[in-house]
């Protein structure tokens, strides 16, 4: 189990919303540090395309090549 100290201004924001939700406060700490983590994992993953692709290490396709390998019109 983690402790975490939060200022009191934040920590009074999450029990309000917990009591206006009816959602026990660990709750909605947990879904916002799921959250957070997942968000955090994608601009981390992104970066690492990106920095990739500008290394030449990847390469980009239209979307015409794209729409054509599946049969789509634009």
């Amino acid at each position: 189990m983690i402790h975490v100290d939060l200022n009191k201004e934040l920590e009074a924001h999450i029990r309000a919303v917990s009591a206006t939700t009816d959602k026990p406060l660990e709750d909605h700490v947990t879904a916002a540090l799921i959250r957070y983590f997942e968000d955090l994992e994608d601009v981390m993953l992104s970066e690492k395309r990106l920095a990739e692709f500008e290394a030449g290490e990847e390469k980009s396709i239209s979307l015409d090549d794209v729409l054509a390998e599946f049969g789509l019109a634009r």
